[in-house]
């Protein structure tokens, strides 16, 4: 890495052991450097390859509980991000912005927030710089803001820089604050010891109290001087007084030194409270909204895709930016929910439509919770979908199987079976049909078989292994039919008959299926043992009857006898031949 703040950030994020050894460090930044993308394509897909763990890692548990247990490993996934950054110049105006919110929110280092804010500030605030020629003002007034950065080594050569241009009671005064400055930076090294730090900040600030009462009480009566008001301000800003504090210094000068000399004990919770209540004499950008933890402002300002949906969804992992719980009832309903993931689903939409990379598009809109199956569906509409290849619609199936997203599959398997009926593979359509709960379809389908059959005979290849198919209750009639010519074929007469007597019943049984029906009762009725009982015979006559009267349809029975047997017989003499057979068993049933 080449950024200061970053890499203060990643050694305070070490182990136990503190740091790395500098060569692994530096083969960590060269790997980094390596990896770096050389395009916005590239760009583009490393961004997605962390969204996507960063998305899995959580794997949508919204527990705070779970969140917490997971925070280390999403600090170490977001800061590839602020890598990321780092290593692509397109991308360098997001720079300050992920370096504070890696910072404030994924770091997990409670005591680093002070180093990091000033070495944040040091790398992207205005810069301090004077030359010995200066007015000795602007020294003193550049000592001030380096003692609110913190920058204690800063503030003491400023100082001692303006030593030959003071008086006798503003040496005195200026050797005083040297010397509270160099107790503060000692004061620095043992933040970690929380209780050892609070006391020496104690102990420190009723040392500064003597101090200011001191100078007061020697400037008290003589005549001030603009470089006096810099002394005052300095010792009032190291005594902790926040009316100095919030009007001497910048936005987050004001914050760091509020935490330095006045709130020792505030924590990152605490801090974006700390934040919203500073006096601000300049304009909002992203990163002073990021302080305050107003992070919808921040994406409005900053007005940028990639970051709001990239940053915001880190945030919400985090459990940095909170969001209501919605009921989800139907999946085929959209619901209001955060920003960030309307940002999402945009962001994901233009990567499909300008650089093609569908697949990373829908797993974009897998973390949009309650919205993800009706807005993937919208992505992969027909049209979207037409000039795609078959692997892509299979990846797709793949990710929603994964995320348990029904809709999504149910609306992919009706896409591909949209392919294989314009190439009339209608088995294979069928199937996807299926999976795909499109009983339009399947009804479709059903209707076209038994006409075909009605007109040639001839049954389809119909589909049988799916219990999905039987959802559409012409479909499943179709399937029944097919069974009960099965056992027909097979000269299973008991099993044929049971079939027949449902499919007789069966309400939605197509017109002129009852003449088919009794035409292929002949073989069964020809076997010698019993297949129907007195009654289901006589019912079977009176149904021949209805459906024979009819001269067209006795026509019918003709054409149909014809296909089966292969017998061209005269229509009245088929219509002799069922009811001979039919009355024959009755009569036999009732002895």
């Amino acid at each position: 890495m080449s950024n200061n703040i970053q890499d203060s950030i990643k050694q305070n994020e070490s182990t136990d052991s503190e740091q790395l050894p500098n060569d692994l460090l530096q083969q960590r930044f060269d790997l980094i450097r390596e990896n770096a993308p050389k395009s916005k394509d590239q760009f583009y897909q490393q961004s997605f390859d962390i969204f996507s763990r960063l998305n899995d890692c959580v794997k949508g548990n919204d527990s705070v509980e779970y969140k917490e247990s997971k925070k280390t490993e999403i600090s170490h996934i977001v800061s590839e991000y602020v890598d990321l950054v780092h290593e692509f110049p397109e991308a360098s105006e997001f720079e300050p912005i992920w370096d504070l919110a890696y910072l404030l929110y994924f770091s997990t280092k409670e005591n680093d927030l002070v180093t990091n804010l000033n070495d944040w500030v040091n790398q992207y605030g205005s810069h301090l710089n004077y030359t010995k020629d200066d007015m000795l003002k602007s020294i003193t007034d550049i000592a001030l803001h380096h003692t609110l950065r913190g920058n204690f080594i800063e503030a003491v050569e400023a100082l001692n820089d303006s030593l030959a241009d003071l008086d006798q009671v503003q040496l005195t005064a200026t050797q005083a604050i040297i010397q509270l400055l160099q107790k503060f930076r000692a004061l620095q090294l043992i933040r970690d010891d929380k209780v050892k730090y609070a006391a020496g900040w104690t102990e420190l600030h009723e040392e500064c109290g003597i101090q200011l009462e001191n100078f007061l009480r020697d400037f008290d009566n003589r005549e001030k001087s603009d470089v006096d008001s810099d002394f005052k301000s300095l010792l009032c800003v190291l005594n902790g007084d926040e009316d100095y504090i919030l009007y001497a210094g910048d936005y987050f000068e004001k914050i760091i030194g509020c935490i330095l000399y006045s709130r020792p004990t505030i924590n990152k919770s605490d801090l974006a409270h700390l934040a919203q209540m500073v006096v601000l004499d300049e304009e909002l950008d992203a990163s002073r909204y990021i302080m305050m933890g107003c992070f919808d402002s921040a994406f409005e300002v900053a007005n940028d895709l990639w970051l709001q949906t990239h940053l915001g969804h880190a945030l919400i992992t985090v459990g940095a930016k909170t969001t209501d719980p919605v009921p989800v009832e139907s999946t085929e309903t959209e619901y209001i929910i955060d920003p960030v993931y309307y940002c999402i689903d945009q962001y994901a939409t233009m990567l499909a439509e300008k650089n093609n990379l569908w697949k990373e598009a829908v797993i974009y809109i897998t973390a949009c919770v309650e919205n993800r199956e009706i807005w993937i569906k919208t992505l992969l509409n027909e049209s979207a979908l037409k000039s795609k290849d078959m692997s892509l619609l299979n990846s797709v199936l793949d990710i929603a199987e994964k995320h348990d997203l029904s809709s999504v599959q149910k609306h992919i398997h009706k896409v591909i079976g949209h392919r294989y009926e314009e190439k009339k593979e209608i088995k294979k359509a069928t199937i996807e049909y299926g999976k795909a709960h499109d009983l339009e379809s399947l009804d479709r389908f059903a209707h076209h078989e038994f006409s075909q059959f009605l007109r040639t005979g001839k049954l389809g290849d119909v589909v049988t292994h799916m219990e999905e198919l039987k959802e559409c209750p012409h479909y499943a009639l179709l399937i029944l039919y097919h069974n009960f010519r099965v056992h027909l074929e097979k000269k299973e007469w008991k099993r044929a008959s049971q079939l027949l007597l449902q499919l007789i019943e069966h309400e939605h049984l197509p017109t002129k299926f009852e003449m088919v029906l009794l035409t292929d009762n002949i073989a069964i009725l020809e076997d010698s043992k019993p297949h129907y009982s007195l009654d289901q015979l006589i019912d079977q006559i009176k149904l021949f009857k209805a459906v024979t009267v009819e001269l067209s349809a006795q026509d019918f029975l003709a054409t149909y006898y014809k296909s089966v047997y292969h017998k061209e017989l005269p229509s009245n003499t088929v219509t002799a031949i069922l009811r001979e057979k039919m009355v024959h068993k009755a009569v036999i049933a009732s002895n």
